[in-house]
């Protein structure tokens, strides 16, 4: 991310798309290839659960130990 990146932005746009999936999802179709001939009902359904998932007090926060863990893991698996 470079200094330009805006966290608040980011923040009120899944915000918004949280509160507006159909929305998110028409728009989406602009700019995901072949996700306008996906089976819809599946789609959304990952959406909805994509967006259980984004739903925190603290969007974008991610735990440290948490971060060294996968990185550990990562490295492990593809790296070392």
């Amino acid at each position: 991310m470079g200094p330009q990146y805006d966290h608040g932005f980011s923040e009120r746009a899944c915000g918004y798309h949280c509160g507006n999936p159909d929305e998110a999802y028409s728009i989406s179709k602009k700019y995901v290839p072949d996700l306008a001939q996906s089976d819809e009902n599946t789609q959304k359904q990952i959406l909805a659960l994509s967006i259980a998932l984004w739903k925190t007090d603290r969007p974008g926060y991610s735990d440290p130990a948490g971060l060294a863990e996968i990185c550990r893991i990562l490295c492990l698996r593809w790296v070392c």
